[in-house]
């Protein structure tokens, strides 16, 4: 049992042997006798973020305090081993990402749509950054097992016709955002490689690969799940079953069926879809059929034959 503490973020160290959480002050707690072993910050601040670099002897923690009538972001690096903070980097906000070698650190940027990476060592800002003017406010960011990619999740475009994505050319403008996206970016120069809208509803609130990196999960402010593996993104609506996305093609799944509507017509499966603890569980090889179902016509019989 852990020593009471308020705390609305918690991380584990990679070893195991921490924990930390977020809130009024940081808190780290020993795992081996539950006990609070360091609590730092001020009261007055808000500790929203706090999280261990893969190797556990950075933590990074972020907060909101208030300043000459204004609320200002900043991440602080926190050396575990020598008990201090060794960089501040203001203007920061949103969950912290490490590289996997514990090299860099991403994060956003107040005020700007843009995530930024320092380097943790100097606590340097690198010149590579990800940019998502033309895609809406980044609200997370987790890097890949590889440390090859940076994938984004936010906000979609505020509507306006003049955007140059299909989802934000209404016909009349709104200052309302039109959902959620995420992105695949180039670690190493930041580049946008890859975008999706996954949400008509709210903005995508956290991002984070599989192990092996051939899947990544993103959560959605209303408490979706969103998951993306190869072509496949899955968008669970209202409980009614889901929108899957392949390429181009769109599908609606609806538990106790049998079969899949499509803008194409309908698809025969083998067995029901089931809903299961909130889970979609449907027959295997399904994205294999999609695959082939949103194949051009000509690829499908050439593939016939």
């Amino acid at each position: 049992e852990l020593q009471p503490a308020m705390a609305d973020q918690l991380s584990f160290a990679p070893n195991g042997r921490l924990l930390v959480g977020g809130g009024d002050r940081i808190t780290i707690w020993d795992m081996s006798s539950g006990k609070i072993v360091r609590r730092f910050g001020r009261n007055d601040d808000i500790n929203s973020m706090a999280v261990f670099s893969p190797q556990g002897d950075i933590l990074a923690y972020g907060n909101l305090y208030y300043s000459k009538g204004e609320y200002i972001y900043r991440t602080r690096l926190y050396d575990v081993r020598q008990n201090r903070v060794v960089h501040t980097l203001d203007g920061t906000g949103g969950k912290a990402a490490f590289s996997p070698d514990g090299r860099i650190v991403a994060l956003g940027v107040q005020g700007a749509p843009v995530v930024r990476m320092w380097n943790v060592r100097t606590g340097k800002q690198l010149r590579a950054f990800i940019d998502w003017r033309k895609v809406g406010s980044p609200c997370a960011v987790t890097f890949s097992p590889d440390g090859q990619l940076v994938a984004v999740g936010g906000s979609a475009l505020p509507w306006t016709p003049r955007s140059p994505f299909p989802w934000a050319r209404p016909k009349a403008t709104s200052s309302r955002a039109v959902g959620g996206a995420i992105t695949l970016s180039d670690a190493r120069t930041g580049r946008i490689l890859w975008m999706q809208k996954v949400s008509n509803m709210d903005r995508v609130t956290s991002v984070d690969f599989s192990p092996d990196g051939k899947l990544l999960a993103a959560g959605v402010a209303w408490d979706a799940k969103v998951m993306v593996g190869e072509s496949l993104i899955a968008v669970p609506v209202d409980g009614d079953g889901a929108k899957v996305f392949v390429g181009k093609e769109r599908y609606t799944l609806v538990p106790g069926k049998d079969t899949i509507e499509s803008t194409g017509g309908t698809i025969k499966l083998s067995a029901k879809i089931k809903l299961v603890d909130g889970r979609l569980m449907v027959p295997s090889g399904l994205l294999d059929i999609l695959k082939s179902a949103s194949a051009p016509k000509k690829a499908r019989q050439s593939a016939a034959r």
